[in-house]
């Protein structure tokens, strides 16, 4: 086996559990129901599942890569694991078979998962640079707007705000994924 094939493996378990969160976190949505919706909330968690298919796409990137670093595989750990907190802050837990209030829980919660978003971002930047063909003044450019839609969310709490900046981020991640994920 090759360095990439070890270091493959040992990413896919951390997305893998990023995955699972999710998958536990809706599918107790759907058991519980749901009290009041958060549209904002909603697409951020499907967001985190964009973002898992999208790092095993990356990833690939990497399969011809000869130096390997216990420095770089620490980073792209770090990348995996802030995706884990992602999830983990952005996803309603199993508490009880109570209806979740996801407008409460994205309000309580907002913060916290738009930091860690940024921080995940922040460190997808650094990851892209090292990407073959992903080391580019667009791909920048999409990523430093994404902080700035992230920042964004952390700062206006206002509902329409909210679906706003939710919008933008659609229409910024679909142009990303039509452009470069045909790439990978």
């Amino acid at each position: 086996m090759k360095p990439f094939d070890y270091v493959s493996v040992l990413l896919s378990f951390v997305i893998s559990l990023v995955f699972a969160q999710v998958l536990t976190g809706v599918s107790h949505m759907i058991q519980s129901g749901v009290r009041r919706l958060s549209i904002p909330l909603l697409y951020w968690i499907s967001f985190v599942l964009f973002l898992c298919v999208d790092y095993w796409f990356s990833i690939w990137g990497l399969h011809d890569l000869k130096g390997w670093s216990f420095a770089y595989v620490s980073l792209l750990l770090v990348f995996a694991g802030l995706l884990f907190l992602v999830a983990r802050a952005a996803v309603p837990e199993a508490a009880s078979n109570d209806p979740i209030d996801l407008t409460a829980l994205y309000d309580r919660d907002r913060r916290k998962i738009m930091v860690l978003f940024l921080l995940f971002s922040l460190c997808g930047l650094i990851v892209n640079l090292t990407l073959p063909g992903f080391a580019t003044s667009e791909l920048f450019a999409i990523a430093v707007a994404m902080m700035m839609l992230f920042a964004a969310a952390w700062r206006w709490a206002d509902a329409r705000a909210q679906l706003v900046i939710v919008v933008l981020h659609a229409v910024l991640m679909t142009y990303y994924a039509v452009r470069y994920e045909p790439l990978l």
